[in-house]
């Protein structure tokens, strides 16, 4: 499939082909997203879906019905990228690796103990109530899916699944789990007992919400939901999303805020096989 063509089939609301080209031949090249006007936004089917509905078509799936708050546009915003030469992609703090199918970011550790309602938050979002915390751009991260195809064409049908994993530093090495070890439960409800881990399944990747033009996880720092929050990449499929005193840092798994991690993630499939 030629560029151009893989830019028209992700949407009239984002122009990528640039971008998609760029990425192709360049490094260290910053191009600027050129965003349809709002009527474009919101015409046509599939703008009204939930988080929980629909699938991850790009940046013209589901549209905030909420206005945005000190947003700052990204209808002319610089995407910094570099091709490494190993052949990965990096665009801002974004690792995007084609080989492997694989997308990872860097993170800290942010909660040890309280309730928490996210894994992973930009400093944007709700710090107070995320394991994870991250200065990666969901835009950036939005765009590396794009790019692998993570994000389905389409609007009808589920979410595509995707697995997700920590890599943290242990006695000199690394030390890779996935992410349901690192999130316990508060009490006892129908998927587990009270402090128990998440049940091993995959996450959803629900992809961008727009609000005129804008990535509203940008503004609300949402990134991978533990909670129902339409505004996030990543949602949880389990039923405990629809409690938010369910869930807890897994105490064990986090040896002190602040410590460095990579969040990875790929396509379920991919997982699998």
């Amino acid at each position: 499939m030629s560029l151009s063509h893989l830019s028209r089939k992700i949407g009239s609301g984002i122009r990528l082909g640039l971008m998609l080209l760029a990425l192709a031949g360049g490094n260290g090249v910053a191009v600027e997203m050129a965003h349809a006007n709002p009527a474009e936004q919101t015409a046509g089917t599939g703008r009204e879906f939930g988080a929980e509905s629909g699938v991850a078509s790009g940046f013209e799936k589901r549209v905030d019905p909420k206005p945005a708050n000190n947003v700052v546009s990204q209808k002319t915003s610089a995407v910094p990228f570099e091709t490494m030469p190993d052949g990965r992609i990096r665009i801002g703090l974004v690792t995007l690796d084609k080989a492997k199918r694989e997308i990872s970011f860097p993170a800290k550790i942010n909660m040890r103990e309280g309730l928490v309602e996210y894994a992973v938050v930009t400093s944007a979002g709700k710090v107070h109530e995320s394991v994870f915390v991250t200065d990666a751009s969901p835009t950036h991260l939005h765009l590396a899916a794009l790019l692998l195809k993570m994000c389905r064409i389409d609007v009808q049908g589920a979410p595509p699944q995707i697995s997700i994993f920590v890599d943290a530093p242990c006695s000199g090495s690394v030390k890779c789990e996935s992410l349901d070890k690192y999130i316990v439960y508060a009490k006892d409800n129908p998927e587990g007992l009270s402090g128990a881990t998440l049940p091993p399944t995959a996450w959803n990747y629900s992809g961008a919400l727009l609000n005129g033009g804008n990535v509203s996880a940008e503004s609300e720092g949402s990134i991978i939901s533990l909670i129902s929050d339409a505004t996030a990449l990543i949602s949880n499929p389990r039923e405990g999303r629809l409690d938010d005193t369910l869930h807890l840092p897994n105490s064990r798994m986090l040896s002190e805020v602040g410590l460095p991690v990579v969040i990875r993630f790929r396509s379920f499939e991919a997982t699998e096989k």
